[in-house]
């Protein structure tokens, strides 16, 4: 197996690897009066107030002869997403409690410190801009999961709302024939997720994957890669094909942002994730086809963006893993970005020079 460095992936993604401490910061958490339910809806808030009363109210009216609960982290949000809460929760004190916190810890701190008061056996996911479209999500998929044991986790299909536009134009399908996904098949498929609201799984696999994944608190940029790779390597995740919730795509999200930085951490960090799942429970051959792949990708994106020394980097792993780009590939991509000509010669000398250093 090749084994990449830490510093490698920081380089690349132009940012140190820091672990979330959320204990400076301790939560208001409302008292807990009721026995534990069966299942917990863990909800993310963060400036959400447009969307929170559809989000809520999916969940809240949903007809299941199971007891559940929703689990709220409000993560310090500047608009007055906090209040509309307080005020479902005085409607519905049996169902919300509120986790919430005085600054902004950012999604990773969020996810986990709400995921400590969620007591029930199952989890089930919905940000606060997303909704469930039918009634009997939970349900369904406590229903499977209670009759399949081998099984970690349930994802459905679901509709992909457009907040520009405001239509829903497109429907997330699962792609497999067979109705389930192995670890292989979410290890190589980073382009085909189902979306995160229609995920209902364990929670003591939850827990368990908090405690066994050192790296699994640090500010990654995509953090639900990490669990859905962890669900896959603790069972098989069923896919089912009814369509429950609608994920809705703003322009401000991290995965639908058109920065070239942010998306090189993206990529930077899916890589990191994957490349070290592959490295517990792959092969070497999964592995490089994996870093290939996800090594074009970064070039790719980071055109026009990226530092001479993360080019240098990406260079030497390119030819470890036994890809080699060229010159003339990295100044098409530079010239592609309008750069003008001495700041393009400047560049690519700098490039060079560090490549070559890094050979050496």
């Amino acid at each position: 197996m090749i084994h990449i460095p830490q510093e490698s992936f920081e380089l690349l993604r132009g940012e140190k690897y820091q672990s979330v401490d959320c204990s400076a910061n301790p939560p208001t958490v409302q008292e807990i009066v009721s026995e534990p339910p069966v299942i917990s809806v863990l909800m993310l808030v963060y400036n959400h107030e447009r969307f929170l009363a559809e989000a809520l109210e999916s969940i809240i009216f949903q007809q299941c002869s199971y007891s559940f609960e929703i689990v709220i982290g409000e993560d310090a949000s500047s608009d007055r997403s906090l209040s509309i809460l307080k005020e479902y929760r005085q409607k519905f004190p049996e169902k919300i409690r509120i986790v919430s916190g005085e600054k902004n810890i950012g999604a990773i701190g969020n996810f986990f410190r709400t995921l400590s008061f969620c007591r029930g056996k199952y989890l089930a996911f919905c940000e606060g801009d997303d909704y469930w479209k039918r009634t009997d999500k939970l349900q369904l998929q406590v229903n499977f999961l209670e009759t399949h044991l081998d099984c970690s986790a349930a994802f459905t299909s679901a509709e992909r709302y457009f907040q520009s536009s405001g239509k829903t134009e497109s429907v997330i399908s699962i792609d497999t024939t067979e109705g389930f996904w192995n670890f292989s098949d979410i290890l190589f498929d980073y382009r085909g997720w189902p979306a995160s609201c229609t995920l209902f799984c364990r929670r003591e696999l939850m827990i368990r994957f908090q405690q066994e994944i050192p790296w699994s608190t640090w500010n990654l940029a995509l953090g639900d890669a990490a669990w859905r790779l962890a669900l896959a390597s603790y069972g098989r995740i069923a896919c089912l094909p009814e369509v429950t919730g609608v994920y809705r795509t703003n322009a401000g999200s991290a995965t639908k942002s058109g920065l070239p930085e942010r998306i090189v951490r993206l990529v930077a960090d899916s890589w990191f994730i994957r490349n070290s799942y592959a490295l517990q429970h792959g092969n070497e051959a999964q592995q490089r086809e994996l870093a290939l792949d996800l090594l074009s990708m970064l070039a790719s994106a980071s055109s026009g963006t990226i530092c001479p020394a993360r080019v240098a980097e990406l260079f030497r792993l390119g030819h470890i893993f036994g890809k080699h780009w060229t010159w003339r590939e990295y100044i098409r991509l530079q010239s592609s970005r309008h750069m003008g000509s001495l700041r393009l010669l400047r560049w690519t000398l700098n490039c060079f020079k560090m490549v070559k250093q890094n050979r050496n």
